[in-house]
């Protein structure tokens, strides 16, 4: 629950350096240490006067805002999913659901980590992802009777499935070439086939 002066906009300041939490997080994930070390960076500015002017400010919002392919990437993936969720979802599938189905049947048999590395997805998304498809009978994980692998194939359910929801994803794609042109279309299939498999255990 936020306090007064929280719900006022000030807060306590907070020593990251002696935040066992903070660092126990950036010493897990890399990219955390990172964004910390740059906001320590930032405060120590701020507390000695030498804090970027508003002209640095307004330079480097410009170069983001112009410039940043992650933003453009996360816009054009947020519109061209929002397409595909409004034509499968007639058939209670969202699009990473439809996607999963099609690496399952493609691979014939994979492992969990081999279904997580062909979407390219890290293992506890992968897993998650894999249940509800499972949960739902739309694929089958067998159990061996020597080895660790558990091969997941493709149900005659979710078989039956992808069938019925061919149509909705041609009808999809088709709306996605019209906004991304023939040029803008091709060049997102062609980089995303030169995307590396990232290795994953099991």
């Amino acid at each position: 629950m936020s306090t007064p002066r929280q719900e006022k906009g000030e807060f306590d300041e907070v020593n990251y350096c002696d935040c066992p939490a903070i660092l126990a997080g950036t010493l897990a994930y890399p990219s955390r240490q990172v964004d910390t070390m740059v906001y320590m960076h930032y405060i120590n500015l701020m507390k000695t006067g030498r804090a970027p002017g508003n002209n640095t400010i307004a330079s480097m919002v410009d170069d983001v805002t112009v410039h940043c392919l992650m933003t453009r990437a996360r816009r054009i993936s947020r519109v061209v999913t929002t397409i595909f969720e409004q034509e499968l979802r007639p058939f209670g599938l969202t699009p990473s659901q439809f996607s999963l189905l099609v690496i399952i049947a493609r691979l014939d048999g994979a492992s969990r980590a081999e279904i997580g590395r062909a979407n390219h997805q890290e293992r506890s998304t992968s897993t998650r992802n894999l249940q509800l498809v499972l949960d739902q009978g739309w694929a089958r994980e067998s159990v061996p009777e020597k080895g660790r692998a558990r091969p997941i194939r493709i149900s005659p359910a979710g078989r039956d499935l992808l069938v019925s929801a061919m149509p909705a994803w041609r009808a999809a794609q088709v709306k996605t070439r019209q906004m991304l042109g023939g040029d803008g279309a091709s060049a997102i299939v062609e980089l995303s086939a030169a995307l590396p498999i990232e290795e994953q255990p099991g």
